[in-house]
């Protein structure tokens, strides 16, 4: 799994929380270093901040839908416009979340979107 978010607190509380659950995380801290790894492969799901620098969770996801087997991508987001969750799905988002967020639900989604039952 993938984690891409440039809030060290917040990429620390998701890394934490899912490696407790099983999950071997790769993190990274901006949208170039996040491209990056999703380029090298080998992964089968992303969460990623919207808004960053370098286009941000727009930039990771498209890079995502454009790989062969896409791995299913999960949003954050600090925004609360009505109509962002709509457009972000219909350009391939699998889940959206706002911040703050409720971590279990993203657990929950991630463990949905993986196939696990633990």
């Amino acid at each position: 799994m993938l984690l891409v978010e440039d809030e060290a607190d917040i990429r620390e509380m998701l890394s934490i929380a899912l490696a407790r659950k099983g999950y071997e995380i790769a993190e990274a801290d901006d949208t170039n270093a996040g491209l990056e790894r999703l380029r090298c492969g080998g992964v089968d799901l992303v969460i990623t901040d919207l808004m960053m620098p370098g286009g941000g969770g727009r930039a990771i996801l498209a890079a995502a839908q454009a790989l062969a087997d896409p791995p299913p991508v999960l949003l954050i987001t600090g925004r609360v416009e009505d109509d962002l969750t709509p457009g972000l799905m219909a350009a391939g988002a699998a889940g959206c979340f706002q911040k703050p967020f409720n971590l279990r639900e993203i657990v929950t989604e991630v463990r949905r979107q993986l196939g696990r039952c633990d």
